[in-house]
């Protein structure tokens, strides 16, 4: 496990890339959001008039794309998820209790935990229950659907977080129900067939990715290492005293912390 620290300042940021994530700044003006990083720039589609964004998480796609996790529109009162391409600026309402995010083939992934949302289907949008657990956005139609099989989302109490590999599967982590136990568990959830898969696991997983066939998980206090099977095979301390939050996507994970963060990237 390779670990890098990186120094923020205020107007910085960290997103995730396919290729390796890095810091980058922003600024917004004449309706484009400009990202700065290294000696590149994208000029981006940006139709809102709200100049400051507290950003959250940030994916950057194959195609130049970005998805953002954002404060900042106070109408909505809470957090939005947010869409940026050359040609298009596409926003929706998160809600409360996002646990997790990820892009997966142009889409955006949202999991939730039991005090979340699910959108215009609550009674609140800004309070409701997520009863959907994890909700797929699609900027071009700005829809939120559900994922998950109604079967699936009886046994999911508090999902944690999850990650997807090259086939198709998506492991989800959570505390809930599997047949006749209560416990925690990481649901393999095949997204073509609908079908299923259940591991109890030890702990708590509140970050994880997925490389070269095995699934690496952050507990807390360090990063677990699990094969096809789900089993633990390596464990790595990690010492994140102070860390203000963490996310996770492609290859990497990220500890956010007042002026940096600390990258811990697994090598090819």
């Amino acid at each position: 496990m390779n670990m890098n620290q990186i120094q923020l300042t205020q107007s910085q940021f960290y997103i995730h890339s396919p290729n390796g994530g890095f810091v980058a700044t922003y600024t917004i003006q004449n309706e484009k959001i400009n990202i700065s990083f290294g000696n590149q720039n994208l000029s981006l589609a940006y139709t809102f008039d709200h100049p400051n964004l507290k950003i959250y998480n940030a994916i950057l796609t194959e195609d130049n794309a970005v998805y953002l996790i954002i404060d900042g529109f106070s109408e909505t009162e809470t957090l939005a998820i947010l869409f940026l391409s050359e040609t298009a600026c596409v926003r929706d309402i998160v809600g409360h209790g996002l646990t997790d995010f990820k892009v997966i083939d142009g889409q955006a992934y949202l999991l939730y935990h039991e005090e979340g949302l699910f959108h215009e289907n609550g009674d609140n949008a800004l309070n409701g229950y997520s009863g959907h657990v994890l909700l797929k956005w699609n900027p071009a139609e700005n829809k939120m659907e559900q994922v998950l099989p109604d079967g699936f989302l009886e046994l999911i109490v508090d999902a944690n977080s999850f990650c997807a590999d090259e086939k198709g599967d998506l492991y989800i982590f959570y505390y809930g129900d599997f047949e006749e136990e209560c416990g925690k568990f990481c649901l393999k959830y095949q997204m073509q067939t609908k079908q299923g898969e259940f591991y109890p696991v030890s702990e708590y997983y509140d970050a994880s990715f997925y490389q070269n066939n095995h699934l690496f998980a952050w507990d807390g206090k360090g990063i677990a290492e699990f094969n096809e099977q789900l089993e633990r095979i390596d464990y790595s301390l990690i010492d994140t005293e102070g860390y203000t939050g963490v996310s996770a996507a492609y290859y990497e994970m990220i500890f956010m912390k007042r002026d940096s963060c600390h990258v811990y990237r697994q090598l090819a």
